[in-house]
């Protein structure tokens, strides 16, 4: 999981206090963070921006009704992680924040790590509530994607890595959009019945990478970095099988593509390689080579 930013960590903070006291002033956020009042300025522009908070008078500041269903629908723990990435969401606006619980209960959004595209906001204006509402109402829509029109039943929107996707199906096979990639779409009147399978598969995922059958990749980590690995999950369903005497780890992960894997071998390279499948460490092999091949033509 990806760890919490402080700014993060401090929202919360703000609308923890709000929850106990009711109101705060700016002056007793400098003093609770012993930050700078500018700081303090930016947090409350944030969580106003988000319709959390607003203004009573002078410098006091009250908690929102949209504030109170966070914490009346135990959203509590989930608030820091979408305030991370809060920015990417269509927030500004009551209503998010009040269908926030149906869409956690009915797992119609997920969202995981907080880097972000430059057109995601150009997304959601397009795409977002059309298709929200197609994966509420179980209906079939469909959309020009990559010059191909597509017919897709749609199960949910996946924020992955600063990328938002559609999670859909098509003649039962799990198929992945990215919404910037969608040039127009539309909803049909003609309704389906998700496939539980299909919703059991997407509802384990953390990356947008999806299939019913996933491989064991075994990876070796050099004592170098093998702390990162012992104290934080840096690999999907990672788990430790040895501990070696000179620091060095040996660990399985559950790997749905390589795309899941390259990225995260080829950032923490020299230190990682996969021990099996041998052909993935050969195949990445040769992409190394051909990207380095092209870096020194002159």
């Amino acid at each position: 999981m990806a760890k919490v930013s402080k700014d993060a960590t401090r929202l919360l903070g703000i609308m923890m206090m709000l929850f106990r006291n009711n109101a705060v002033t700016r002056s007793q956020l400098v003093d609770e963070f012993a930050v700078h009042e500018r700081t303090i300025y930016r947090y409350l522009a944030a969580l106003r921006d988000m319709e959390l908070i607003q203004l009573q008078e002078g410098e006091t500041y009250v908690r929102t009704p949209a504030a109170d269903l966070i914490k009346q629908s135990g959203l509590l723990r989930s608030f820091a992680d979408f305030a991370d990435v809060s920015k990417f969401l269509p927030v500004g606006r009551a209503d998010f924040w009040q269908k926030l619980p149906a869409r956690i209960d009915e797992k119609h959004i997920v969202v995981t790590t907080s880097t972000s595209e430059a057109d995601v906001q150009v997304d959601l204006q397009h795409h977002f509530a059309l298709l929200e509402k197609a994966i509420q109402e179980r209906r079939y829509c469909q959309f020009s994607y990559k010059n191909t029109l597509r017919k897709i039943e749609p199960y949910s929107l996946f924020y992955f890595d600063g990328v938002w996707y559609l999670a859909a199906a098509k003649q039962q096979q799990i198929k992945m959009f990215r919404l910037s990639g969608i040039k127009w779409a539309e909803l049909m009147d003609k309704t389906f019945t998700p496939d539980p399978v299909i919703s059991a598969i997407l509802h384990q995922q953390k990356t947008p990478w999806c299939s019913p059958e996933r491989t064991t990749v075994m990876v070796n980590v050099a004592s170098e970095v093998a702390d990162y690995f012992r104290h934080q999950e840096q690999l999907p369903d990672q788990e430790i099988i040895e501990s070696r005497a000179d620091g060095s780890l040996l660990l399985t992960t559950q790997i749905s593509h390589q795309k899941q894997l390259f990225p995260v071998i080829r950032f923490w390279l020299p230190h990682l390689r996969i021990v099996e499948p041998v052909e993935w460490q050969q195949q990445l092999e040769e992409e190394l080579k051909t990207v380095l091949g092209v870096c020194d033509t002159p």
